[in-house]
């Protein structure tokens, strides 16, 4: 057989068949966020201790069959209520359950990867509903895990924005079918919403917030409003019921008058364009840089703007929010107005920034000038080169870290687990 013909067989396979496809994304999520369930120690710092102490203390309660608490014990001295009502336990608890019997290591890298392969699959299923073809959908997801970087969540875990990516498109599918008869999106619509309110509060706070000026478009698009708003109303209190946990501890733990949530100039977590070309190069996550994620946005603007003539009205719409948004998150915007506002909770304006990027993939899934397969292939290749790259870097980055290494070493004693912090300096 010909190289042309085995070509062409894969090409076949990639445009009729999910489940080869869906063995592509297990394999290439596999290679690429799989790899460090083997490593046997890690360097972190910042929030990673939080999030693997509050994991060790939900392990510790699944396995005696309680309920785990909102409040994480372990680091609750130092970062008091406000970090932990940011990152509720819901939605990660069964990945927490089946994984308890793994060391705190192994336990946390592999939660991240089934978090990743579980929300590629999902997005797969999700972008061909919303109108692109499996050849699409497929390139839609290798783009999105150009922005997800393996190693910097053991820096600060990237739950809240990985549940963006995963979850913002089937609420975007499911607000554009409330107008239909079928109720089945009523329910991906509420457990969407629900998912990532049991993840990360500020995270889905945004995105409700952007997906609510969507719904009005719908509904306002509608022809039978009575329907629409009945299964909204339907909807919500799904919503509540499945996010009830959570609101309840959220309620409770706002009574106290504990530490309030750490706040930070407005104006200094913007985004312009020297952060975006910066976050190319690669920096160490240690010292002064930018997320790398900076950098793909700046890159698919480019794209945009130079195919701009080719790409459909529905696309530029998408890009032309993409644009005004990147401008309210950018230095221009009076950041510096509203630090003493209630809109000085979200800490970071650049936390729009991967709600930005999921707006502008859902444009490169749903047009139809991008089924070009030389593009698609490059997009992919790309795509996979930059993931890439950002993992080997950091790793490398954290290896050379030049100040402390801490190590996480398990120790098995009485059939109990215990994290003990080792700290070398040089």
């Amino acid at each position: 057989m010909s190289v042309e013909n085995i070509l062409n067989e894969f090409k076949k396979k990639f445009i009729f068949s999910d489940w080869f496809n869906v063995c592509v994304i297990f394999l290439f999520s596999g290679l690429l966020f799989g790899l460090p369930i083997l490593q046997t120690n890690m360097t972190w710092r910042t929030d990673a201790y939080f999030h693997l102490s509050r994991i060790f203390d939900m392990s510790s309660y699944l396995r005696e069959f309680r309920t785990p608490l909102l409040v994480n014990l372990h680091s609750f001295a130092d970062v008091g209520q406000s970090i932990n009502g940011m990152y509720p336990f819901l939605s990660i608890t069964p990945l927490v359950f089946i994984t308890s019997h793994l060391s705190p290591i192994h336990q946390y890298f592999t939660i991240n990867w089934i978090f990743i392969l579980s929300g590629s699959i999902l997005n797969y299923f999700v972008f061909q509903k919303l109108g692109a073809s499996k050849l699409r959908s497929l390139t839609a997801v290798s783009l999105i895990s150009s922005f997800i970087n393996v190693f910097a969540f053991s820096s600060l875990s990237l739950h809240g924005v990985w549940s963006i990516y995963f979850m913002f498109p089937l609420a975007v599918l499911s607000i554009s079918r409330l107008k239909n008869n079928n109720w089945w999106y009523v329910l991906t619509l509420s457990m969407s919403l629900s998912f990532m309110l049991n993840t990360h509060l500020l995270g889905a706070l945004l995105s409700v917030l952007l997906l609510s000026f969507y719904y009005v478009y719908i509904f306002l698009k509608s022809e039978n409003k009575p329907k629409v708003i009945a299964k909204t109303v339907v909807s919500l209190i799904i919503f509540v019921i499945l996010s009830l946990s959570t609101l309840t501890n959220l309620l409770t733990i706002s009574k106290d008058s504990l530490t309030s949530l750490e706040t930070f100039q407005l104006s200094a977590g913007t985004v312009n364009i020297e952060q975006m070309i910066h976050s190319l190069t690669n920096p160490s996550i240690f010292g002064i840089s930018v997320p790398s994620l900076f950098g793909s946005l700046f890159i698919l603007d480019i794209v945009f703007l130079f195919l701009w003539k080719q790409l459909s009205k529905h696309t530029h719409i998408l890009f032309l929010i993409g644009l005004a948004l990147q401008i309210i998150v950018s230095p221009y915007f009076p950041w510096a107005l509203l630090q003493k506002t209630p809109v000085s909770t979200i800490q970071f304006p650049s936390r729009f920034v991967p709600l930005i990027l999921i707006i502008l993939v859902i444009g490169v899934a749903t047009d139809n000038f991008f089924d070009n397969t030389k593009l698609i292939i490059a997009i992919n290749i790309f795509s996979c080169l930059l993931a890439i790259s950002f993992q080997t870097s950091n790793a490398s980055a954290k290896i050379h870290f030049p100040f402390s290494h801490l190590k996480l070493i398990t120790m098995i004693t009485q059939s109990q687990t215990y994290l003990i912090i080792e700290s070398i300096l040089f």
